[in-house]
């Protein structure tokens, strides 16, 4: 089923619903598949013309892939990834292991007691198809939220769908739309985190083991890892910005 072709602003899309989300990335999709297994109804809205291509965050862990099978969906996340349940990270350049992560004595509290790489490409595409099989979750590509307000009977969000003013009235307005959320600003809600001073190259690649062996060298810290079987691996390279 290709979900990225089933709504677009063009179509006839309810211009009332019980909740309006703004973002359809793993955290607005995940939502929007929740609420309909509830029975809630709901409306995704994303500011792109499609899901994002790349593989950004590419491990999911124990308690999300539990998570997953609330939703049937752990069977086909592992088919399109690859699941380990023991990790080892290797020094960058002296090739030994320096961390072994065993996650086999958790076996009998979870039948997913591991981790699984998968790419965040293939994740929202997964989670995106079983939102729209629901029937209780519609999502509506290029189409940018410019604002929202509230009353006593509920918010009108305002949207920009192929140039053309739209509105949505809602219950409630979440906002899933990542660090530089439109809605956590007009909320006024800062985001609480750290930057930490370091620069970070990360890269999809294709080569092969060998190839992986020979090129993970690096002065900071480097990292491979898989990302689908026989096509691609993630690289990443971490140097101190003080030492640049």
């Amino acid at each position: 089923m290709d979900g990225q072709s089933q709504f677009r602003p063009s179509d006839v899309e309810p211009t009332t619903v019980p909740i309006v989300i703004v973002g359809a990335g793993p955290v607005g999709l995940s939502l929007g598949l929740t609420l309909a297994h509830q029975g809630i109804e709901s409306l995704i809205l994303e500011k792109n013309e499609a899901l994002d291509p790349y593989s950004r965050a590419i491990l999911i862990p124990t308690r999300t892939l539990d998570i997953f099978d609330s939703w049937n969906l752990t069977a086909a996340a592992k088919e399109r990834g690859i699941f380990n349940s023991r990790l080892q990270a290797y020094g960058a350049e002296s090739g030994k292991v320096a961390i072994t992560i065993d996650f086999t004595g958790l076996e009998d509290a979870s039948p997913n007691a591991g981790f699984l790489f998968l790419p965040q490409d293939r994740t929202t595409d997964l989670l995106l198809n079983a939102a729209l099989s629901t029937g209780m979750c519609k999502v509506i590509f290029g189409t940018a939220v410019s604002g929202f307000s509230q009353d006593t009977r509920g918010v009108t969000v305002e949207a920009v769908s192929g140039g053309s003013a739209r509105r949505f009235r809602c219950q409630y307005v979440i906002g899933c739309d990542g660090a530089h959320s439109l809605v956590r600003e007009m909320l006024d809600l800062p985001l609480a985190g750290k930057t930490y001073q370091a620069r970070v190259l990360i890269a999809d690649v294709s080569f092969s083991q060998h190839d992986a062996e020979d090129r993970a060298q690096s002065q900071g810290t480097a990292g491979v890892a898989p990302l689908r079987r026989d096509e691609v691996a993630r690289c990443r390279d971490s140097r101190s910005k003080r030492g640049r």
